[in-house]
């Protein structure tokens, strides 16, 4: 159909999985075109579906790896847009999202509505913040320029490829133990990427962390 807004909807959970395409594939104008619960599937969609966007969790395969899919997706030339569909709402969450380079992001404990709209926001002006369930940016403690913020501050850091998956996770208050176990580093490595996140904005410790890139903790 011409027109059609191409989506990839990734979630390890069958149920889930299902009804969301359900509704999705009801409207005339939005079209599921590949569908899969595992991170590598969801790179080979990308390359070889075209989607226009992909909707996807923070946690997926028991990980909490979404993240690290939503920034490898944003690395394509071209990318889609990406709409996190989850049902964590912390404000580290949120920012870790937005950071990672996310369009939408809609709490899975909202109406179906918000999901569309959410999908056809990011689709129509894809960039940090477009089409985001308001509700979850507010109970968040991220105002309208949160996510141009986190932007800013992330790019005057110069960080690195690996400090910036670092600092997602430092933002949805992993510790260093936990990601290390995550990125499979040692801990002495991650350690050593937590104090250069630290030092290259400015930070002496994590709460100060938060309250520079103006999320509530």
């Amino acid at each position: 159909m011409a027109g059609t807004v191409r989506v990839v909807l990734v979630e390890d959970h069958p149920v889930v999985r299902a009804g969301t395409r359900l509704v999705i594939d009801r409207q005339a104008e939005l079209e599921v075109v590949g569908e899969t619960g595992t991170v590598a599937g969801a790179l080979r969609l990308v390359a070889n579906a075209g989607p226009d966007v992909v909707v996807q969790p923070l946690r997926l395969e028991g990980r909490l790896c979404g993240t690290r899919l939503c920034a490898a997706i944003k690395d394509w030339p071209a990318p889609p847009a990406v709409v996190v569909f989850t049902a964590f709402a912390a404000p580290g969450h949120v920012a870790a999202a937005l950071l990672a380079g996310a369009d939408a992001y809609v709490h899975k404990g909202a109406e179906p509505g918000s999901l569309l709209e959410a999908v056809r926001a990011a689709h129509a002006r894809a960039g940090p913040g477009a089409g985001r369930d308001p509700s979850v940016a507010e109970r968040a403690g991220i105002d309208a320029g949160g996510p141009a913020r986190l932007a800013r501050v992330a790019a005057a850091a110069d960080l690195t490829p690996r400090e910036r998956q670092v600092l997602g996770l430092m933002l949805q208050h992993l510790s260093n133990d936990q990601i290390a176990r995550e990125l499979y580093l040692g801990l002495p490595t991650v350690k050593t990427h937590v104090r250069q996140v630290l030092r290259k904005l400015g930070c002496t410790d994590r709460p100060a962390l938060f309250r520079a890139v103006g999320v509530s903790a």
